[in-house]
């Protein structure tokens, strides 16, 4: 098993338009309430706290961190907004309002009579779906 990536690794790929794997655009959308925290916060930790023999290096590397995480946040909404109407339903089913995998596939194909097992039948509809929907994001997000 292919260990979780790492955000800003994603991040970095995104800002200089590499292609992302599923996996990548998965983790980046399940850590997108963490980079709206360290969105909203960012400039709050260094403007009540007094460093002493603070490199400049740092300071640098923490301001381009903040633009980062704000410029993806921007390309992560443009690019969800460029999907079809269907497709983005069902990314946000996922990653706004939290449905799981069965509950997403159960709204896409309803009930398979034929099926033994439908929650197995559902989650696995459901992650074809979105996997499917991860590979357009991940073509989006290198032209954005």
């Amino acid at each position: 098993m292919k260990a979780t990536p790492n955000v800003w690794e994603i991040l970095d790929k995104v800002i200089q338009r590499r292609m992302l794997v599923r996996q990548e655009i998965h983790e980046l959308w399940r850590k997108k309430e963490f980079l709206e925290r360290y969105a909203d916060t960012m400039l709050v930790h260094t403007s009540s706290i007094v460093y002493c023999a603070k490199r400049k290096n740092d300071q640098n590397a923490k301001a381009f961190r903040d633009a980062e995480v704000v410029r993806v946040l921007k390309i992560m909404d443009e690019a969800v907004e460029s999907l079809p109407e269907d497709e983005k339903m069902v990314w946000l089913w996922r990653y706004q309002e939290k449905m799981t995998l069965a509950e997403i596939g159960q709204m896409l194909t309803g009930l398979n009579t034929r099926s033994k097992n439908p929650t197995v039948y559902w989650k696995v509809r459901a992650s074809k779906c979105l996997n499917r929907i991860a590979f357009e994001l991940a073509r989006i997000l290198r032209k954005l």
